[in-house]
This record gives structure tokens, sequence and C-alpha cells, in this order.
């Protein structure tokens, strides 16, 4: 019973919208390379998300944070990829303008003593919704 409280807001991000992961969406960009690290990335965070899935408040803080990954993904990553700008620069704005952030947050707002959110798993946050079709590596 517990495990399904999960909140409807945590569900829009952890409910696949199609059957495309990371892995083929990584070959479909030419970007298979970067599999290996990114699943680890995103691996972590789906460790920590079923560690605490039975707790409220942190399934909030993750749909929270989930959403802004999302956001800055449409609004700052994407234009990136249409323009197909150079993939350091790409990877360079996910950790300035997503992890980075992200973390400031979650230490301004005593989250990390709670959950021990690290920059792992935010990053990795972005990899899982990409695995979970909220985010793609090629427009």
């Amino acid at each position: 019973e517990e495990i399904e409280k999960i909140s409807d807001d945590l569900k829009r991000y952890t409910t696949r919208r199609d059957t495309i992961g990371l892995e083929q969406k990584l070959k479909n960009a030419d970007k298979s390379y970067l599999y290996e690290d990114f699943a680890w990335l995103k691996q972590e965070f789906h460790k920590k998300l079923l560690l605490y899935q039975n707790y409220e408040p942190a399934q909030e803080i993750f749909a929270f944070i989930l959403a802004i990954v999302l956001e800055k993904s449409r609004n700052v990553i994407n234009p990136m990829i249409r323009e197909n700008k150079p993939e350091s620069e790409i990877l360079g704005k996910i950790s300035t303008e997503i992890t980075n952030p992200i973390i400031n947050l979650i230490e301004s707002e005593g989250c990390y003593d709670i959950m021990g959110l690290s920059s792992t798993e935010i990053e990795g946050m972005f990899h899982y919704l990409t695995g979970n079709c909220h985010i793609n590596w090629k427009l």
C-alpha cells in the first residue's frame, strides 16, 4: 500500500512515455560512447529514488527537482542540441545550469542533510529523464 502512495507529481517523471530508452537515444544521436557513464549516473539516482520511495516528503522533493531538470532541459539544453553546439559545451551547461544550481538550492534548504543528494544523483536525474523519454539527445 505504501508503494502505491507515490505522489502524482513524481509519477509524471517515473512513468515511461515510450519504449526508447537512454541507450537507444544516445545511439540515435551518435553518442553511444557516453552510455556507460550516463547509465551509471542514472542508476545512482534511481537507487536514491528507491531508497526514499516510501517517504512522502522525499517524493515531493524529487518531483520538484525533476521538474527543474526538465524545464532547464527544454529551455537551455534542447536549443543547444538543435543548434549542434559542441558536446563539451552541452555537458558544461548541464553542470552549470542544472546540476550546480540545484545542489546550491538543496544545500540552502537543508535537503542534503535529509536525503544526501549529491551532484551525482542530480546529474543522474537528467539521464533518468532521458531514459524515461522526457529528454532527447537528437532533436
